[in-house]
């Protein structure tokens, strides 16, 4: 697994075609007043949506945990954020014997997709500055991110945000 994490603050997920419109410390197109990052700092819950250009960010809030993003066979995919766990080793063991269905969610946005190459990268940096991010792609859409905390034992516990896809863009 490839994790991304940030230097202290919330990640970005944006589709490539619209990071140049992401400003992150310096400015923003969207509001004059707040920087982007300033923006997705006042994100309190675990995934929100912001307007970015003409398109959409999500920014997964909380805590600045460690995220990964694993294809999923029931869904489209998840992206697990790392709370706490003893090693990668059980990290990946845990989500070899994922049951999505009996864990509860806690929270969830829609999110659409106009193309399908994206990033997630640290929300403090601006589009053109970015040097390490997480590369996927997702079909054109409109998807469901569920979040569900998933504690399997008491020393692991990770955030997942599990894609569904609801549509196509042409739908």
């Amino acid at each position: 697994m490839n994790w991304i994490e940030s230097s202290g603050g919330p990640l970005s997920l944006l589709e490539e075609r619209i990071l140049s419109a992401w400003g992150g410390v310096d400015s923003s197109v969207t509001d004059p007043k707040k920087t982007d990052y300033d923006r997705a700092c006042e994100v309190e819950d675990y995934a929100s949506i912001l307007r970015v250009g003409d398109g959409e960010a999500v920014i997964f809030g909380d805590e600045p945990n460690p995220l990964s993003y694993i294809p999923h066979q029931q869904t489209y995919g998840i992206f697990v954020r790392w709370k706490w766990a003893p090693d990668q080793a059980s990290v990946e063991s845990h989500l070899r014997s994922l049951n999505l269905q009996s864990i509860p969610e806690i929270g969830r946005v829609r999110f659409r997709v106009e193309s399908k190459n994206l990033q997630v990268f640290d929300a403090s940096l601006s589009g053109g500055d970015i040097k390490e991010s997480l590369r996927l792609e997702l079909n054109p859409g409109v998807y469901d991110i569920t979040t569900k905390l998933y504690e399997p034992d008491s020393e692991t516990a990770l955030l997942l945000h599990v894609i569904t896809k609801l549509s196509s863009s042409s739908d």
